[in-house]
């Protein structure tokens, strides 16, 4: 085993740390490449930790959680109900028919207080996809050609050989 530099983009990174972090807990290949796994999740796991920090997700986002909220609220405010009071529901989704000009009015000027927001959303592929395809420089464990087992991905064997 030796020791390697290597340039990787963030999404390599990503995709190493992944594979190596589920092979940790299952059985090893060859013991050669159990101490390699071992060694390169520690090397991969503060980068892993930077770039999923990176990474936007909404589910980290408390703005997200405060448009939602809010965006629930009206639906549910300006909703259809039935004599009993309770909303009408057409494929499993509130029915807005009556009150739909007084929805839609409050529905954009709550997109429109949330725009950031919402850029962001319909812009996070394009955005995340930009921040994965920085280029960095790695140290990384590898073994030999011949010491690789025969059940590793081909894309862990080409980082290892060929960079």
């Amino acid at each position: 085993m030796e020791e390697k530099e290597i340039e990787v983009t963030l999404l390599e990174i990503k995709n190493l740390y992944e594979y190596f972090y589920g092979a940790y807990n299952r059985p090893g290949l060859s013991v050669d490449w159990s101490l390699l796994v071992a060694k390169n999740i520690k090397y991969l796991e503060t980068p892993y930790n930077q770039i999923s920090k990176g990474v936007y997700n909404e589910e980290k986002d408390p703005k997200f959680y405060e448009f939602k909220d809010k965006y629930e609220k009206l639906v549910r405010q300006y909703a259809d109900r039935d004599e009993q009071g309770n909303m009408i529901m057409e494929n499993e989704e509130p029915r807005i028919t009556e009150l739909i000009v007084e929805f839609n009015k409050e529905k954009d000027k709550l997109e429109k207080d949330y725009k950031d927001l919402l850029d962001k959303l319909n812009n996070k592929n394009t955005i995340n996809n930009k921040f994965l395809q920085q280029k960095v420089k790695i140290k990384l464990n590898v073994l030999k050609k011949d010491n690789i087992p025969a059940l590793v991905p081909p894309f862990v064997v080409d980082m290892m050989l060929n960079r």
